[in-house]
């Protein structure tokens, strides 16, 4: 039996690192001078309105398409106003060497970020969360991991789809008998079974800073193909680049896929540049008996019981997240294999992280409030 992990940048995001898009671009503008953002492709045409790396992504294709294209997109999306992609004409040299430029500038400010960063202690934090869950979809988790036989192990993949090593250092403190323990006291496990949790495989799929840190799209219909040769659509072509690098990794990735019973996806905006990976997660989850867990961030959300009706949309919409790159219909069974968990208060979560933060909260209200009456 297998867990996989995949993890965003929401993960480093939680734990205080300022690695957005629209943070970096904020850095950016504070740090890099007039010139240099106005001779970088991507700095002088995609602004903050564009939070996400995958919606940055998504730019990266979209700059080398046709004008209607880029204007028909930016019509459907809204909430992009202040980038403009059709600021300056296409130029295939000026195009990638402002992707490396920018690649190296990205670079350096994660390493800084990477300095002084906070490295949780993550046992309690990756089983615990199923305490949380409504009882129907704790039931159906229980089913999945509660061991068949005995001797029974049980091994936790990591797919990391960030480039820090603050979840790799993370991993590194783990007790993986804490790890076990917290399962058999959560799914009942009788003592007579002997269950073991290890580490199976952590792996960052775009590689990690300093090794590769991959940008770019999903496939070659996600930007002007016809305008590169096969080795620039490699660069700029996530999968093609994992392949280059390392023609064992894609079938390596693939096997923990096939492998894994449980996903639990977490700090991720499932975004269409890393489409790949949502089919083959939609393909494992039609064609067997597994599980995914899509946890969900968004403090405007409020997801219980005691209101059905958001209850309800909330479901559908954390669903559609996933489903939404599965055009044919799918069943109501098929959906239900998916399970929303939104706002945890535990998956990631060290709690005594969060007991720092809420203190020093408390100490820097006290404080306001004494200046403001004396």
């Amino acid at each position: 039996m297998e867990i996989t992990y995949l993890v965003g940048n929401g993960f480093d995001m939680m734990y205080g690192l300022k690695t957005s898009y629209n943070q970096f671009y904020e850095y950016m503008l504070r740090e890099f001078s007039k010139n240099k953002i106005k001779n970088n492709f991507f700095y002088n045409q995609i602004k903050e309105d564009v939070v996400k790396w995958s919606d940055f992504e998504w730019m990266i294709g979209l700059s080398t398409k046709s004008e209607r294209e880029v204007n028909d997109f930016l019509a459907k999306n809204e909430q992009f106003t202040e980038t403009d992609l059709g600021k300056e004409l296409f130029d295939k040299k000026h195009f990638l060497d402002s992707l490396e430029e920018f690649h190296e500038d990205f670079e350096n400010y994660l390493k800084m970020e990477e300095e002084n960063a906070y490295i949780p202690n993550l046992e309690d934090a990756l089983i615990s969360f199923l305490k949380e869950l409504d009882d129907v979809f704790f039931t159906q988790i229980a089913e999945v991991l509660h061991p068949k036989m005995s001797p029974c192990e049980i091994k936790i993949n990591f797919l990391q789809f960030n480039y820090t090593n603050i979840l790799d250092r993370a991993i590194l403190k783990i007790d993986w008998e804490v790890v076990e323990k917290s399962l058999y006291e959560l799914l009942k496990i009788d003592e007579t079974y002997k269950v073991t949790v290890a580490l199976g495989e952590n792996i960052h799929v775009h590689e990690s800073l300093g090794k590769g840190s991959f940008l770019g799209v999903n496939d070659r219909s996600q930007l002007n193909r016809s305008l590169f040769s096969t080795a620039e659509l490699n660069y700029l072509i996530k999968p093609e680049t994992i392949d280059e690098y390392d023609y064992l990794k894609l079938g390596q990735l693939y096997s923990i896929i096939n492998r894994t019973g449980l996903f639990v996806i977490f700090g991720m905006s499932l975004g269409a540049t890393d489409l790949l990976w949502w089919q083959e997660l939609i393909k494992k989850v039609i064609n067997e008996n597994v599980l995914i867990v899509l946890h969900r961030f968004d403090k405007k959300l409020t997801f219980n019981k005691s209101n059905s009706r958001k209850y309800l949309e909330i479901a559908y919409s954390t669903r559609r997240l996933l489903f939404r790159y599965k055009t044919s219909a799918i069943s109501i069974a098929v959906e239900r294999k998916v399970i929303p968990l939104v706002n945890s208060e535990n998956l990631f979560v060290d709690q005594n992280y969060i007991r720092s933060l809420n203190l020093k909260s408390k100490n820097l209200k006290s404080k306001n409030e004494y200046m403001l009456n004396h």
